[in-house]
């Protein structure tokens, strides 16, 4: 630990259901050359991108990785948990704070199932669990994580909060419920499942993607008897909830006469013919 290190602070993250691409860390002491020691070398081990600088008397350390989608967390790189790697490398006088950082690194990390937090829930129709952290807020007095979980279809909320309950609990820490949204599945064999794929088949000629069940909530929760429906087609590159988001206006067109025929035949109405241009 260096001496007379203390935290004053650390922030991160704009929302749950996003992998949080910036987080920093405030923290004071007498002298910062062994912490800036320590960050080179865990640069250098890691690859992870951390820069300190001067705040007056403090010292911020600030970490920087990639962003994603919370139902697609791998695709990203969390800075909190960048963050709270490089934090365990230095240690704190604060002892409460140095037992969150421990926690957090022993049973979060850089996992996105949840098996270390007790809750790597799994079943064959929807798979692991997902779980991403998205903001973090810690003070002298009180420190915050606000965590998205996207739990396997056959599996209950009581079961994803009781895995983890033991866990948190032996740190002294607590879980808050701030929102649930449970699940929505439809068989690939149901007749509006059918119907939209050969829709989509007709106009991508595409015949080898099949239904798949996504952790997203996604808009099908607007109305009752509703699945999720693109647009993005296979290939394109995942910009959801990312910087610079957008569609091409190809795919636009092209998205726009399926969803026009797919209104259509599932209101029963007549065969139609849609140009594609």
């Amino acid at each position: 630990m260096s001496k007379g290190l203390t935290f004053r602070s650390m922030s991160g993250g704009l929302a749950a259901n996003v992998v949080a691409d910036h987080a920093k860390m405030l923290v004071r002491g007498d002298s910062y050359d062994t912490i800036k020691e320590k960050l080179h070398t865990f640069k250098e081990e890691t690859g992870y991108d951390l820069n300190a600088r001067q705040r007056g008397k403090s010292l911020e350390i600030e970490a920087t990785g990639k962003t994603a989608h919370g139902a697609t967390p791998w695709k990203g790189l969390n800075a909190i948990s960048v963050l709270m790697a490089f934090a365990k490398q230095i240690g704190f006088a604060n002892e409460d704070v140095s037992d969150f950082i421990d926690f957090y690194n022993k049973h979060i990390g850089f996992e996105t199932d949840g098996n270390s937090l007790g809750c790597g829930l799994s079943d064959d129709i929807s798979g692991n669990l997902i779980l991403n952290v998205g903001v973090v807020k810690v003070d002298e007095g009180a420190a915050r994580l606000l965590i998205n979980v996207r739990y396997p279809l056959t599996v209950t909320e009581e079961q994803v909060y009781d895995g983890m309950k033991e866990i948190v609990e032996s740190y002294n820490l607590g879980i808050i419920k701030l929102e649930h949204k449970g699940p929505l599945y439809r068989p690939a064999e149901d007749s509006m499942i059918s119907t939209l794929m050969e829709v989509y088949q007709k106009y991508t000629g595409d015949t080898r993607s099949k239904p798949v069940v996504i952790g997203g909530a996604t808009y099908a929760r607007s109305m009752p008897n509703t699945v999720a429906y693109g647009s993005m087609f296979p290939n394109e590159e995942d910009r959801m909830h990312q910087k610079n988001e957008y569609i091409s206006l190809e795919s636009l067109k092209k998205a726009t006469s399926i969803y026009a025929e797919a209104i259509f035949r599932l209101t029963n109405a007549k065969k139609i013919s849609i140009d594609n241009k």
